[in-house]
């Protein structure tokens, strides 16, 4: 045999995959009742036996493929992304199937869009505080209200409407400012706030101080670090 590597993974302890374990079961079908040894030749040096085996390969080559594709093996790597796409598509599917959650898909409206998944580098302050406000499980007087925690569920900042998720990433007048700077303006229909990368939103979330222990009523609180 002319090729080092194939007599190195025959003999090694680790497993083997493809052709190289095809040739090793051979080799031991070949070997019941009887000692064989492999040899290291030099190529296309006359031995008879090799000359056949390199006819045979050529020959092989110029073959059709028989059996099943690909015939080349797989990389991991390639394995990897395609279970990925895959458990994404399943994802989306059951996402959009599902008719729970609607208040959270305004926000997240494809779990494996483009800036979506950024969410998972923002801090566990910030992603927790997002968490809330796009579920609805928040401080807000909407939910404390709903809950029976407050007399009533108007904004107490501005006293325009009730204070919801889309009244304090849009109406509120109190954090028109810091809604322009960080969300683009001062006030923001729902359909726009649906537009905004939800990092974006996590970041003028934990700026506003609306869900800081005092509950933000001294007014929006400038915090610098979100990420």
């Amino acid at each position: 045999m002319d090729c080092q590597s194939v007599l190195e993974s025959l003999s090694s302890s680790k497993p083997v995959v493809g052709l190289v374990k095809e040739g090793f079961d051979s080799l031991q079908n070949l070997s019941v009742g009887r000692s064989i040894q492999l040899h290291w030749i030099p190529a296309h040096c006359g031995f008879e036996g090799n000359e056949s085996a390199d006819v045979l390969a050529k020959r092989a080559c110029k073959d059709p493929f028989i059996g099943p594709l690909p015939s080349i093996p797989v990389s991991h790597s390639l394995i990897k992304h395609a279970i990925g796409e895959h458990i994404g598509h399943m994802h989306n599917r059951e996402w959009h199937g599902n008719p729970s959650c609607r208040l959270t898909k305004q926000f997240i409206r494809n779990p494996y869009g483009n800036t979506e998944w950024k969410v998972l580098y923002l801090s566990r302050q910030a992603l927790r505080l997002l968490t809330q406000v796009i579920t609805g499980h928040n401080t807000l007087h909407k939910h404390l209200k709903t809950m029976g925690l407050a007399p009533d569920s108007t904004c107490t900042f501005c006293n325009l409407e009730d204070e919801t998720s889309n009244h304090f990433f849009g109406v509120c007048e109190v954090f028109a400012a810091l809604r322009h700077h960080n969300l683009g303006g001062h006030t923001l229909t729902p359909q726009e706030i649906s537009n905004i990368p939800p990092t974006n939103l996590a970041k003028f979330i934990v700026r506003s101080g609306r869900f800081s222990r005092n509950q933000g009523m001294d007014g929006p609180e400038q915090q610098s670090r979100v990420t």
